[in-house]
């Protein structure tokens, strides 16, 4: 205020201020004071957050509050009279803010001189050095980034953090244009080997630009011709700044087309420090690499040096490799965050241990025993998710992580019941019948479920576990035609029984004298030839679900798809089959129940699943099964798909949507060469058409992984092709076989029942196992369909028997027809007995024992005839 009129001892002063770093400056005189009561003004108190902190004698106006941390402050000020103090007067809070010193010194990078004249910027802020190339700024506290430029040389920017009443020390070194390069360094090949000063130790070789390949094209390409021979030839990056970051990281992607995969061709990569060159990583031909990204930390040699890379093609013989492509080279300071959290079940709150954490293409991290995890991660945009065995997947796609980031999750559970688990039904030939059987989810998460039909068979057959001791070949492993069959002496194998045996379709590619042929599964050795030279060869091949007519063969000298007519063995075109480059075809396995066809390649390092279009040839690729040499392959009726590995011996169960692969067991033979597979659907059995030393017929346990010898081929002949035609039991399907149930919720399925085509009163026997995901654990339904005459006999006889299963009460409902009924247990003893002078009974079941019952009907002119029913528990 300009003037203020005090009252005695209890007027004050207005007071203003300004605020310069840690001081505030009380500095607006008050001038024109009008004492009222004609007292002597003898000064001024200062008031700071409420405590007196100066005395300010008249006639001083003005008060400077030195070094003040930095915070917020509230000033009064009050009037000292010679009879008292007035009172006080205050003025807005006003806050100090924490500053610091920014000094350092920017260097020529070259010649280490000092540089006068480069400009520092720090946010709006900005300096420039002097004569002696030093700089100095005030800067408020916090984290900033400095960047240092000059004309004709690279700017750099570094990161400082400056403190209270500090001074930080931030040098710089700035190369010319050009000739040293700053982070991020990224190359993506489009300006050639010379944009960015890459060069060549000794010399450029075989390395070039290949302007159409590359992910984008173009790529950098280390190419086979010339052939040349103990070669070494490196490719140079120029000398790039890792000065003034916390990290380091080489990125790039790598792509080999290889020829020999005899391991002696390799590709190095390598850093210099500024002292030596240090390896990195090095790649060998041991098999095709698809394109495939590869991140490297290299700080402990890059971080505060002046650093290359090198890419360094060596070996025996460019000749033995097609070509290696590197591109997208990126080498750059990682900006890190911490992605962290814990997991609960829903239901309660309980901490999870062991679930497992996936962010993007991060290695999975597991919650410790509170349920909590945290994982470093680069900034960007990723698709995370949690894993629980028994518990529902959470996902979360498109997470922005730029900061420390936090994601909690509480993990639900379904449950899985199923309801009734024992049917047994009569069908008369020529028509159908339908049972739902339910499925229930009283759990908090979404079931999903799928079913198989096991179909039990009388030509189960025992298999022995596997010997380990079996004799083992001391041969490379080969996905070819065998040279010939060897005799292993001191071992001998006894061959299983089958119950009956089947015909097999088959091709001999060693020693090829059967050419196209059937093999009696029960007498191998008994070869009945169509056709002993074909107008094809092949490793692949398999009926359709649908055409027992024709074989579908994948030609391993041109790789067609072609069909075979069984009757002539003789093949038409149908299309290209392309593989994986460097793989070949190996195997072809229809699964009967979805009519779809399934190919593997392999190069005895890695094998691809695909699906084949039957109408084209077209493939579309699965994926990377991870077994190193699937041999070939074989789906049986509920669709599960076995491989078999001639690289460990081993069988694999493979997923048919995913390509994942879970080992089974070791097959007991030493697998190797050429080998055929097939589910043979009339009796339910797996065969291999297997060759170690020779050729030999074998049969799988689906159980262990574990086979058996039935026999020798004739000749010891290397059979690669190996079908049965047919689907398989058809007398109950399910509808649907596979959904999901809501949480609290149920779903039915139909078990539909034809007996078209079956012996009448034979029984026919499965187990339908419901498989849970999340994997709750699996539900069995045992079905039992006996197929009968009577649609005739009985056409005017009309009963109904409900509900089945039953609990408490079963209702049986009659024609007149209808003598009497009575109910039999499962050891024949009659437990109720019934005439028929209703057509309605409702019979109390409570008391009988849980499981399945025979009511036998007796007609007014003495015909029997029977229905089941179960009861439940």
């Amino acid at each position: 205020a300009g003037e203020v009129a005090l009252q005695h001892n209890t007027s004050g002063h207005a007071v203003n201020h300004a605020t310069r770093g840690e001081t505030v400056a009380l500095d607006t005189p008050i001038t024109n004071v009008t004492d009222l009561n004609r007292s002597i003004l003898l000064g001024y108190n200062v008031w700071r957050n409420g405590d007196a902190v100066a005395y300010v004698p008249a006639p001083d106006t003005s008060y400077q509050d030195m070094n003040l941390t930095p915070d917020t402050y509230s000033y009064c000020v009050t009037a000292i009279y010679d009879e008292g103090e007035s009172t006080p007067i205050c003025a807005e809070p006003v806050t100090v803010n924490a500053k610091g010193i920014l000094a350092g010194t920017v260097y020529d990078g070259v010649s280490g001189t000092v540089m006068q004249g480069a400009t520092l910027t720090v946010g709006e802020y900005t300096a420039t050095t002097g004569y002696d190339g030093s700089y100095e700024m005030v800067l408020p506290s916090g984290t900033w980034e400095v960047m240092a430029e000059k004309a004709g040389f690279a700017p750099k920017v570094k990161t400082a953090t400056i403190y209270y009443d500090q001074t930080t020390v931030l040098d710089f070194n700035l190369y010319p244009d050009g000739v040293v390069f700053t982070l991020p360094f990224m190359e993506p090949w489009d300006g050639g080997f010379e944009e960015q000063n890459w060069t060549f130790d000794p010399e450029e070789g075989n390395w070039q630009v290949n302007a159409g390949f590359g992910v984008p094209a173009p790529a950098a390409e280390f190419y086979w011709s010339p052939s040349v021979e103990d070669y070494n030839f490196a490719l140079v990056s120029p000398q790039i700044d890792g000065e003034g970051v916390e990290n380091i990281a080489l990125s790039f992607d790598l792509y080999l087309s290889d020829y020999s995969s005899n391991g002696l061709e390799h590709m190095g990569v390598e850093v210099f420090n500024g002292t030596e060159w240090i390896e990195v990583a090095d790649f060998a031909n041991t098999g095709n690499i698809e394109w495939e990204s590869y991140l490297f930390d290299i700080s402990e040699y890059a971080v505060n040096a002046l650093f290359q890379v090198r890419f360094v093609a060596y070996g025996s013989n460019t000749f033995d490799i097609n070509y290696w492509d590197i591109d997208n080279v990126k080498i750059y300071e990682r900006l890190l965050a911490d992605f962290y959290g814990q997991v609960t079940v829903c239901q309660g709150g309980a901490p999870v241990e062991n679930a497992m954490i996936t962010v993007g293409d991060y290695d999975p991290v597991y919650t410790d025993v509170d349920g909590y995890y945290n994982l470093q991660v680069e900034f960007g945009t990723y698709n995370v998710s949690c894993e629980f065995d028994g518990y529902n997947v959470v996902t979360a796609t498109g997470v922005v992580v730029e900061e420390d980031f936090e994601w909690n999750v509480c993990l639900t559970q379904p449950t899985m019941e199923v309801n009734p688990l024992e049917i047994y039904v009569d069908v008369i030939i020529g028509t159908t019948h339908t049972e739902l059987v339910t499925v229930t989810n009283n759990g908090d998460g979404q079931l999903n479920y799928n079913t198989g039909i096991d179909w039990i068979s009388d030509n189960d057959v025992v298999i022995p576990p596997v010997n380990p001791d079996y004799p083992r070949l001391n041969v490379p492993v080969s996905i070819g035609v065998a040279p010939e069959a060897i005799n292993l002496t001191g071992y001998v194998e006894e061959p299983v029984e089958l119950m009956r045996g089947s015909l097999a379709y088959a091709f001999d590619a060693y020693p090829g004298t059967y050419g196209f042929h059937q093999i009696d599964t029960d007498a191998p050795g008994n070869p009945i030839v169509i056709n002993p030279v074909p107008n094809w060869s092949a490793f692949a091949g398999d009926f359709s679900a649908d055409n027992e007519t024709i074989m579908y063969v994948i030609d391993a000298d041109d790789s067609n798809l072609k069909a075979v007519d069984v009757m002539t063995g003789e093949a038409t075109v149908i299309g290209y089959a392309s593989a994986q480059g460097g793989q070949s075809w190996t195997g072809l396995a229809c699964d009967k129940s979805s009519g779809i066809m399934y190919a593997v390649s392999t190069d005895v390092t890695q094998s691809t699943l695909y699906t084949i279009d039957l109408g084209t040839g077209a493939t579309t690729v699965i994926g990377n099964t991870g077994v190193e040499g699937i041999i070939d392959m074989a789906i049986d009726g509920t669709g599960t798909l076995y491989a078999n590995c001639i690289v460990n011996d081993a069988i694999f169960i493979i997923d048919k949507e995913t390509a994942a692969s879970t080992y089974l067991g070791q097959t007991g033979y030493d697998a190797n060469y050429a080998q055929g597979m097939a589910w043979d659907p009339a009796t339910d059995i797996i065969y291999l058409a297997a060759y170690g030393a020779s050729g030999e017929l074998r049969i799988l346990d689906r159980n262990t992984g574990a086979t058996s010898l039935i026999g020798a081929f004739a000749g010891g002949a290397e059979v690669t092709v190996f079908g049965f035609p047919g689907r398989g039991e058809t007398w109950l399907t399910l509808e649907p076989t596979s959904g999901a149930v809501a949480a609290m919720s149920t779903a039915d399925v139909q078990f539909i029942f034809d007996p078209t085509g079956y012996t009448p009163d034979i029984p026919k026997i499965a187990e339908v196992t419901f498989r849970s995901n999340p994997n709750i654990g699996t539900e069995t339904v045992y079905v039992e369909m006996t197929p009968r005459i009577g649609i005739v006999e009985f056409a005017d006889v009309a009963v109904n028997v409900y509900p089945n299963p039953a609990k408490e009460y079963v209702n049986v409902e009659l024609s007149e027809q209808v003598q009497s009924f009575r109910i039999l247990n499962t050891v024949g003893q009659v437990v109720y007995d019934q005439m028929a002078t209703e057509t309605f009974f409702q019979v109390d079941v409570q008391n009988y024992e849980a499981g399945a019952y025979l009511i036998e009907f007796t007609t007014n002119d003495g015909v029997t005839f029977n229905k089941r029913f179960v009861v439940t528990k």
